[in-house]
């Protein structure tokens, strides 16, 4: 009678060692199935970084043109500025001599 009692055990054993081992499969078909779907999901993401990317390289160069633009116009007012003080001084010469002038002209008169 102990023969059929050991195996009796041993077929539980190896029944609850079969449940155990479906259990794992049933896991790792689980995690399987959630890193394929991470895998799809990412790979349909592809198409929507590089659109991303392109529109903002366009970007950039829009920006760089405006930067450029900017820029000139920067060292356009930056050479009006620095002319500026000679001007001025050739307008004050231009004002002293045509006060001159006048005063010539009156006296003339």
């Amino acid at each position: 009678m102990h023969i059929p009692v050991s195996t009796a055990l041993r077929h539980m054993a190896d029944r609850a060692q079969m449940a155990k081992t479906r259990e794992e499969v049933d896991s790792y078909n689980h995690r399987t199935q959630e890193v394929h779907h991470k895998i799809n999901f990412l790979e349909s993401c592809r198409s929507d970084i590089v659109g991303a990317i392109d529109r903002l390289k366009r970007r950039r160069a829009e920006l760089a043109k405006e930067m450029e633009q900017i820029t000139k116009e920067i060292a356009a007012e930056e050479k009006k500025l620095q002319e500026l003080p000679s001007i001025i001084s050739e307008l004050k010469q231009e004002r002293q001599h045509l006060a001159r002038e006048t005063i010539r002209l009156r006296r003339r008169v």
